[in-house]
């Protein structure tokens, strides 16, 4: 699972600033409870890509995603990785996104 170690680990909000700005969010959405599929997907691949590329615990990922339980970032990440092997699409774009974070040259700047 953790197979991609970059030299620097983005930070959480790094993180989710890139996945915002990847599927035309707001960071508001991005720690809000609603369960529409255009903000949990994004919402979900964020908490992937944060146990991906970062060293924090379940319970810090899910604080910083409004308070959520480590239940649900374990639940985020068994389905972006079923969901990832079974479309190609997605798979890309969570390579696309995790390349970008890898690099500290291309991190986004945190939105105020």
């Amino acid at each position: 699972m953790r197979d991609i170690t970059p030299a620097r680990y983005p930070t959480i909000i790094e993180i989710q600033t890139a996945v915002v700005e990847r599927f035309s969010l707001c960071m508001v959405e991005m720690i809000s409870h609603r369960r529409s599929r255009s903000v949990a997907r994004p919402r979900q691949i964020a908490m992937y890509l944060a146990r991906r590329l970062t060293p924090r615990s379940l319970p810090e990922i899910g604080r910083h995603f409004g308070g959520r339980d480590h239940t649900t970032v374990m639940h985020a990440c068994r389905r972006i990785e079923m969901l990832s092997s079974l479309d190609r699409e997605l798979g890309d774009i969570i390579g696309e996104l995790a390349a970008r974070l890898s690099d500290p040259d291309q991190l986004p700047l945190p939105l105020s």
